[in-house]
């Protein structure tokens, strides 16, 4: 659990620096410090629970197809060329039809969680335009998106199976020789359209549970090292940190209900 923990300081700060107007006021700032302790045990136990795992999408060709379109003009513009479309991971511009609408936010997760956050399910923020054969990897934690500020987001490749100059899946797209390799994208920035970009905080969510899975797996070393969590994630001014307080409340107490009721309260 170490790196959540790492996202759960972050959240801890952008709590007491959105909440407190006079930096000398010790008390209200530790208050504000001990309210982000609970919420963050409520969060984590959402995890623990198995509710935020990876998953793949659940939604109809013809409805992704729908969520794809949005997307592209969301991040393009309704004028633009949508022929040929750049893939925001690779930097390839690609036939559109190879280009996928990859969710954040799993279709599968808490819904409750995704209004806290700010946004609903299908909304192109919570969307990534990446080429077809990369989106099983981000659905299962392969590699994620670190916000990095406004308009900066870092691509992290966790799995260290796919940096292996010599290993079998070191492509992303291509062939032996040929093609781009997850080396090539492995810590390169977003490629970005000009007027729109995914939501901070959704990219935040995912990128705090993967690194805390990887970690899990033992996929880092002092070779391959943890990226760092940024606060910006936390920073979005879509992020309601009141109604995630009151969420996680009722996660909790519905937890403990739970576990009473099956006599596994310890």
């Amino acid at each position: 659990m170490s790196f959540f923990l790492l996202w759960l300081t972050c959240y801890s700060h952008s709590l007491v620096h959105a909440g407190t107007r006079e930096p000398g006021d010790l008390k209200h700032i530790l208050k504000q410090l001990m309210d982000a302790m609970q919420d963050n045990i409520s969060l984590a136990r959402l995890v623990l629970r198995g509710q935020l795992r990876p998953s793949s999408s659940s939604a109809s060709t013809k409805r992704l197809e729908h969520y794809r379109l949005a997307a592209i003009e969301y991040y393009y513009g309704s004028d633009a060329d949508k022929s040929k479309i750049r893939c925001m991971v690779t930097g390839e511009e690609v036939d559109s039809r190879e280009i996928t609408a990859g969710h954040i936010y799993r279709q599968a997760w808490p819904t409750g969680l995704l209004k806290v956050m700010g946004c609903k399910l299908h909304e192109p923020c919570n969307i990534v335009l990446m080429q077809k054969q990369l989106e099983k990897r981000f659905d299962n934690w392969d590699w994620t998106i670190v916000p990095e500020g406004p308009d900066a987001f870092r691509v992290h490749v966790l799995n260290p199976h796919l940096l292996d100059p010599k290993g079998r899946e070191q492509y992303v797209t291509g062939h032996t020789g040929k093609g781009t390799t997850w080396r090539d994208v492995n810590n390169t920035l977003l490629h970005l359209p000009p007027i729109a970009h995914p939501a901070r905080r959704l990219c935040g969510l995912h990128a705090t549970l993967a690194v805390q899975e990887a970690d899990t797996k033992g996929w880092f070393d002092e070779k391959h090292e943890a990226p760092k969590m940024s606060e910006a994630s936390w920073q979005s001014p879509k992020f309601d940190h009141l109604l995630m307080k009151k969420y996680l409340t009722d996660e909790a107490a519905n937890s403990f209900d739970a576990e009473t009721a099956s006599g596994s309260g310890d």
